[in-house]
């Protein structure tokens, strides 16, 4: 009896791993710049742990609110007397791009009103953002 073996679902950090793919690294409370414009990113796991809370629990919460797991802000102008210098963000982003934040690759992704959100990426995803064609990778 030869029964086919089923395939074993990489996750997206295996399957960039296994191709030595490299994308930008960001921390909760980077700021980084797209189309000019700064943003901060933040996550329900950096916020609880900011405020000593558990962070298995907020992450447990917000998935049953069906809330984002990740986010990106944009950035208060301050006018103030003297001038304050402006934020130095770590990266600059566009639409599109994949980020990596906590152990998680995250597409950036435009929304209305020039604000953007942090989707997570499966390896399929992944893979397809990277021109990886899965239907031939051995």
């Amino acid at each position: 009896m030869n029964e086919a073996r089923p395939q074993r679902q990489l996750s997206a950090t295996a399957f960039a791993a296994s191709r030595r793919m490299d994308y930008p690294v960001i921390n909760a409370g980077d700021v980084v710049e797209i189309n000019g414009r700064l943003y901060s990113d933040g996550s329900v796991v950096s916020y609880s742990m900011q405020n000593n809370s558990c962070p298995v629990l907020a992450v447990e919460k917000a998935i049953a609110r069906n809330e984002k797991l990740w986010w990106l802000n944009p950035k208060a102008v301050t006018i103030s007397n003297p001038p304050m210098p402006r934020e130095t963000p770590v990266g600059y982003l566009n639409a599109g791009d994949v980020v990596k934040m906590e152990g998680r690759f995250l597409r950036v992704e435009a929304t209305w009103n020039d604000n953007f959100n942090l989707i997570p990426m499966s390896a399929d995803d992944l893979a397809e953002a990277a021109g990886i064609d899965v239907a031939n990778v051995g």
